[in-house]
């Protein structure tokens, strides 16, 4: 299987970025983090979801091995657990002028209905349709005095 996942150019995951949630959420969670970090004791559950995101808070419908991680879900804090999810990730640096951003293409598919196109199809009774994909694009400008994201799903 991890031959299988290693050929399959695929499937993603990252330490310190938690790629099933949108790039909205996670800078919305770091700037929650960097403005209550002052408030928190050194070794808090904050400080950990600081550090590893992923290892406690993940969306299951988009880790592909989520099957996998629920063995380890009575353990709170377990910086081993990183989810895998499957999509594309697309990242162009552009130079207007003398302005330099970023532009990140990041689509993700939904585990719960995988299968080939003609299928897999519709929606079952749970209301989850078979192969959605959910895409962000984020624009990030870079500015002398620090960023400038923009994001949209």
């Amino acid at each position: 299987m991890i031959l299988n996942v290693a050929d399959e150019k695929a499937f993603y995951f990252s330490y310190n970025l938690d790629l099933t949630t949108s790039i909205q959420a996670n800078i919305d969670v770091a700037l929650r983090a960097n403005m209550s970090s002052a408030n928190h004791p050194s070794g808090s559950l904050a400080e950990l979801i600081n550090i590893y995101p992923n290892s406690i808070n993940y969306q299951p419908h988009f880790a592909f091995n989520n099957h996998m991680l629920k063995d380890f879900q009575h353990i709170q804090y377990a910086p081993f657990r990183i989810p895998v999810i499957y999509g594309f990730i697309y990242i162009r640096t552009l130079q207007q002028d003398q302005h330099k951003f970023d532009y990140v293409l990041f689509s993700k598919k939904d585990c719960r209905r995988p299968g080939r196109r003609f299928i897999v199809r519709g929606i079952d009774r749970d209301g989850n349709i078979a192969n959605h994909v959910q895409t962000e694009h984020v624009i990030t400008l870079y500015e002398p005095n620090g960023l400038l994201v923009s994001s949209y799903i």
